[in-house]
């Protein structure tokens, strides 16, 4: 049954039998085997079209799920990973500067360390802007919530923009 405003609300019957029919070449849907019981041609035609996903079907269904689930969570920016960066990065410094220098191990290990911390902030910051974006190119937003969104986005470009500036180095003024 076609819920009232969803997302085949306004398809006609030959249209969407029309899709059907290109879901089961392509693999994803087989009709259904079960025996038909109808007590009218009308009762009939309808219930001879029914479908069920293939095996096929029902892994992209998942994958397409598990693909939607992780841009619905990709809503925050990890901050807290670019405080780890800036203080591994104050701790290099201070070593490399302490009499003696840095132990070339100690220091592998750190520097590595902070590639995987920034380039984990970077993902969650353009996963941030993705899924942003994903939303208001949606065409059943109203005004409010594209007008909601939009400062949503514009509150979390400054928040990344003024803890990116605070945690930068100070250059010196000549």
């Amino acid at each position: 049954m076609v819920q009232a405003g969803g997302p085949g609300a306004e398809l006609d019957a030959e249209t969407l039998t029309t899709r059907l029919e290109q879901l089961v070449r392509w693999g994803d849907l087989v009709r259904s085997t079960h025996t038909v019981r109808a007590t009218s041609i009308a009762e009939y035609q309808r219930s001879r079209s029914r479908y069920q996903l293939s095996e096929v079907g029902e892994r992209v269904q998942r994958d397409a799920d598990e693909v939607l689930a992780g841009v619905d969570a990709a809503r925050e920016v990890s901050s807290e990973l670019l405080t780890l960066v800036d203080r591994g990065l104050r701790e290099i410094a201070e070593s490399a500067a302490a009499p003696g220098g840095v132990d070339p191990q100690q220091a592998l290990e750190r520097v590595s360390t902070l590639f995987v911390q920034f380039a984990a902030f970077a993902e969650s910051v353009r996963d941030f802007y993705a899924y942003l974006g994903q939303v208001l190119a949606r065409y059943d937003l109203d005004g409010a919530e594209y007008q909601g969104f939009k400062e949503l986005l514009l509150d979390c470009v400054q928040a990344i923009t003024e803890d990116v500036s605070f945690r930068a180095p100070v250059s010196p003024r000549i």
